[in-house]
């Protein structure tokens, strides 16, 4: 296994990300090298963390920092593509309460005054802001599915069960057997699809 300290090759994979394709066995003994250790708890709100390998999530469905890396991902450019509303912003609105979950991002508009107060927020600014939540409406239903940050459910897998099943209301009432219809979906899938 990698150590903290080894010495390593590595490759560019997908032309961008670098990847280990091979540790210096040789070179460990002449470094001080240390093992890896992973969180056990999250940081944030102390649960227990889960290890889905190679991730540790946290389940804590009320964890603030779960909830900020769930928004971030909705509105991320693959999935909502909401302009203006970026880790800052959201890392402020859900301190000051004003997300509390995805559904609040569509009802942001009721707190236009208390945001209009905070530094930074000039009416220009929000009314853009306002224009780009309610632009995302009109996005295709794979994006929203694949915003949603369904464990297993990529942008590939969420074009494919859009393009098998038509409605939210078609894959809520799906059941396993016709889940399995469309390709590559298993066991794991499924119960991340109805968790």
């Amino acid at each position: 296994y990698l150590k903290i300290g080894d010495s390593i090759t590595i490759e560019r994979s997908n032309d961008v990300i670098p990847r280990v394709i091979g540790i210096n066995y040789l070179e460990r003994d002449k470094q001080h090298v240390k093992d890896i250790e992973f969180l056990t708890v999250c940081p944030t709100c102390h649960s227990k963390l889960e290890e889905v390998y190679p991730q540790h999530f946290c389940p804590n469905i009320d964890c603030p920092d779960r909830l900020k890396g769930a928004l971030l991902h909705f509105v991320q450019r693959d999935a909502m593509n909401i302009e203006g509303l970026g880790s800052s912003i959201i890392d402020l609105f859900v301190e000051k309460g004003y997300l509390k979950s995805i559904k609040d991002i569509y009802l942001l508009k009721r707190y236009k005054d208390e945001i209009l107060q905070l530094e930074g927020f000039g009416e220009k600014k929000v009314e853009k802001l306002f224009n780009a939540i309610e632009e995302s409406k009109n996005r295709e239903f794979w994006r929203v599915l694949y915003g949603l940050g369904i464990r297993e459910v990529g942008k590939s897998m969420a074009k494919a069960l859009v393009k098998h099943f038509k409605s939210m209301e078609n894959l809520i009432a799906a059941t396993d057997e016709e889940l399995r219809q469309v390709e590559d979906v298993g066991d794991v899938t499924i119960k991340e699809i109805k968790s």
